[in-house]
C-alpha cells in the first residue's frame, strides 16, 4: 500500500514519450529487466558520479540479484498504472538496447514540486547533458508540472567523478535546479494558458493577471530508502 496520490488526473493523457536520433524513451516495464540490470550493474561508478546520485546509497557495490532487479520494474510498472509515479527506459536507436532510465516521482516534502532523476549508461556518458535537456523540455512543455527538482548534468562529463557531492541515491530525489512558475489547478486553467505558460512563463487571464508562485527551490532530502530500487522521493 502507498499513501502517494496521482501526478496527474485519470483523463489526462500521458504525453507521447521524446525520442531522438540516439535514444528514445519508453516505460520501463518487467520486458527491460535483462538489459536493465546489465546496464546499471555495468555503470556503478558513473552513476554514483552523476549528479543527484553521488554519495547516496543506490546503486549497492554489490550490484543486485536479477530476480530482485525483476520485482523493482514491476512496481515501477504499477506505479505508473495508477499514476503515481512515471519512469522510462532510456533505449538506444535503432538497436533497443537499455542505457538509462528516468524516474519521475511527486516530492514527499515539498508539496506541488515533482522530482525527477536520471542516469545513462557508462558508454554513453556524452547523452547525460542531452537527455538532461529533452526530458526537461518535455516536462515543461507537455506535462502540467508547476515545479520540478531535477540537478543538471554536467554537459562536459564523460565519465569519472564529479566535483558536486551530494548524499543522493539514485531513486532520492535531486537538488532543485530546474523550475517552473506556479500556475492554478488544472481544472482552472485553459489550453492556451497552458500553452502560453510553455512558451512564455507568464498566464494572464482577461480582468486580471494570476499571481505566480515563487518557484523556489528546494532540497527533498531526508528520507531512508528501504533496500532495492527505489524512486526520486520514495518514501
Amino acid at each position: 500500500m502507498t499513501d502517494r496520490q496521482p501526478l496527474v488526473p485519470d483523463d489526462f493523457p500521458i504525453p507521447q514519450p521524446p525520442a531522438t536520433d540516439r535514444y528514445r524513451l519508453e516505460p520501463l516495464g518487467p520486458q527491460h529487466n535483462a538489459s536493465d540490470h546489465a546496464a546499471w550493474t555495468g555503470s556503478i561508478d558513473h552513476i554514483r558520479a552523476t549528479p543527484g546520485f553521488e554519495q547516496g546509497s543506490w546503486p549497492p557495490a554489490d550490484g543486485m540479484t536479477l530476480e530482485a532487479n525483476l520485482g523493482d520494474l514491476r512496481r515501477h510498472a504499477d506505479d505508473f498504472a495508477r499514476r503515481v509515479g512515471f519512469t522510462y527506459t532510456v533505449l538506444s536507436v535503432p538497436d533497443g538496447d537499455v542505457i538509462g532510465c528516468v524516474y519521475i516521482y511527486g516530492s514527499r516534502t515539498e508539496p506541488g514540486t515533482v522530482d525527477v532523476a536520471s542516469w545513462v549508461r557508462a558508454d554513453h556518458a556524452d547523452l547525460d547533458a542531452d537527455l538532461y535537456r529533452v526530458v526537461s523540455d518535455w516536462l515543461t512543455t507537455a506535462w502540467p508540472f508547476s515545479r520540478l527538482d531535477y540537478a543538471p548534468a554536467d554537459p562536459g562529463r564523460t565519465g569519472g567523478t564529479t566535483s558536486r557531492p551530494r548524499d543522493r541515491g539514485r531513486h532520492r530525489p535531486p537538488t532543485a535546479r530546474r523550475t517552473v512558475p506556479d500556475i492554478p489547478p488544472s481544472d482552472r486553467i485553459t489550453e492556451h494558458v497552458r500553452e502560453r505558460v510553455a512558451t512564455t512563463g507568464r498566464p494572464r487571464r482577461r480582468g486580471r493577471r494570476w499571481t505566480l508562485g515563487s518557484g523556489r527551490r528546494g532540497r527533498c532530502a531526508g528520507r531512508t530508502p528501504r533496500s532495492g530500487r527505489r524512486a526520486p522521493g520514495a518514501g
